[in-house]
């Protein structure tokens, strides 16, 4: 954060009177919240903090009980302003803080150091001695120690005269950063997601590319069975060891043709298998893409927990979780055939109308569901089922009324039909 920032920041705060509220949502992001639910995000991020304002909208934030954050609450909730300054025309923000009760009166400093890798929030009390702070900091890293129970020094004054720049929109200049925060991060948040993927895509595709020709393997076929046959046409002008060594030879070759038969067939069952897997790959690469959500994207590319990772082979689809439901995606046929036997009657079933698509299961014993749900599930399938952006039809039903004909070929009754545009 630039100083000419926070100097206007600082005037434009001035307003409040009463902090209502502050907590860590991410591990070094503040959400404070002044009166009249007027809210700020302080990214505490060595080198790249900043302020910013966004939109009202849910935020899924973590819950941190650190002594520090206990110490947050404890201190800075529910309290006056009485005053906002900037200390030694250096990046510090301090707010002088007072909590009144009954019988007692405390005085209370909080300061946010936007000062590059030594970035810190800091709770100090009516002395300036440091009563919690995000980082400790011992004087291995710095002449200002920063320990509980230390007095807090201030810095000395920059040696230079700091640049002074009005913002004539503080309010506006704040979304904006938000804006553009946000925007940075979904371009990062969608390059990781790519860069998984595409190792993922190499790895399956340098599996495919060591298979065996399936034309030369079916060459060798025929070629090994012609030769057994020859021999055995001509079998009866041999006698004694001749004829004992051409039916060894022919024997020989039948072996040789039943295990290249049986290589071609397991072949084309893997080469199949991983076929499908790359085209959902494919589908998935135009659903990052296609999103413009980091909502979205950590919904339908979600992270995987060392306990996921563990029972990852045991799992034959993907999984999503949204809310209180469980969603289940299958990826190619063998997936979409677990996928319907391993359900119950009363979970939902969706699939894209009258076309070739993933089966989704929505695990659920209510006979009533939202609508939201009912939409999430069907954009689902047809974000992992095309590859265009458009206006698709979903079928969806109980799973009592899906009938399995073979595999993953189903008939269906008294369904349902939604349209999602994605």
């Amino acid at each position: 954060m630039k100083y000419f920032e926070l100097i206007n920041l600082c005037a434009y705060i001035q307003k409040f009177k009463q902090l209502n509220h502050i907590k860590r949502v991410e591990r070094k992001l503040f959400k404070i919240e002044f009166e009249n639910e007027n809210i700020f995000y302080f990214d505490m991020t060595g080198g790249q903090s900043e302020v910013f304002k966004k939109p009202k909208a849910k935020y899924e934030s973590k819950n941190f009980l650190s002594p520090f954050d206990i110490m947050l609450t404890k201190h800075i909730n529910k309290t006056n302003i009485e005053n906002i300054s900037i200390i030694n025309q250096d990046k510090i923000l301090r707010f002088c803080l007072i909590k009144k009760s009954s019988y007692k009166y405390n005085k209370t400093y909080l300061q946010f150091e936007f000062t590059g890798k030594l970035t810190n929030v800091i709770i100090l009390n009516h002395n300036y001695k440091v009563i919690e702070a995000l980082k400790h900091i011992n004087q291995d890293v710095s002449v200002r120690v920063v320990k509980i129970g230390i007095t807090l020094e201030n810095p000395p004054k920059p040696p230079f005269v700091p640049k002074q720049q009005e913002i004539k929109n503080m309010e506006l200049y704040l979304y904006e950063k938000h804006e553009k925060r946000y925007t940075n991060k979904l371009i990062d948040i969608k390059q990781q997601k790519l860069n998984t993927i595409i190792k993922q895509q190499k790895k399956l595709q340098n599996i495919y590319d060591e298979f065996e020709d399936l034309k030369q393997l079916e060459t060798q076929l025929k070629n090994s069975s012609c030769q057994a046959q020859k021999i055995i046409q001509t079998m009866y002008q041999k006698k004694g060891y001749e004829k004992s060594k051409a039916s060894n030879q022919s024997n020989d070759l039948f072996k040789k043709a039943k295990k290249i038969k049986q290589k071609i067939k397991n072949q084309h069952i893997e080469q199949s298998s991983i076929k499908e897997k790359l085209e959902f790959l494919d589908k998935a690469i135009q659903t990052i893409n296609i999103t413009n959500s980091i909502d979205e994207l950590e919904f339908y590319f979600a992270k995987q927990t060392s306990k996921q990772n563990k029972t990852k082979q045991k799992i034959q689809y993907k999984q999503f979780v949204y809310g209180e439901y469980i969603i289940k995606l299958g990826r190619n046929e063998n997936e979409n055939s677990y996928l319907l036997k391993n359900s119950k009657s009363s979970d939902i079933w969706f699939h894209l109308k009258d076309r070739p698509s993933s089966h989704l299961i929505l695990k659920t014993k209510k006979t009533q569901l939202p609508d939201e749900i009912i939409e999430k599930c069907a954009t689902i399938v047809a974000k992992f089922s095309t590859s265009f952006s458009g206006d698709y039809l979903v079928d969806w039903t109980k799973r009592a009324n899906v009938k399995v004909v073979s595999k993953a070929n189903v008939t269906y009754r008294d369904y349902k039909t939604i349209k999602v545009i994605i």
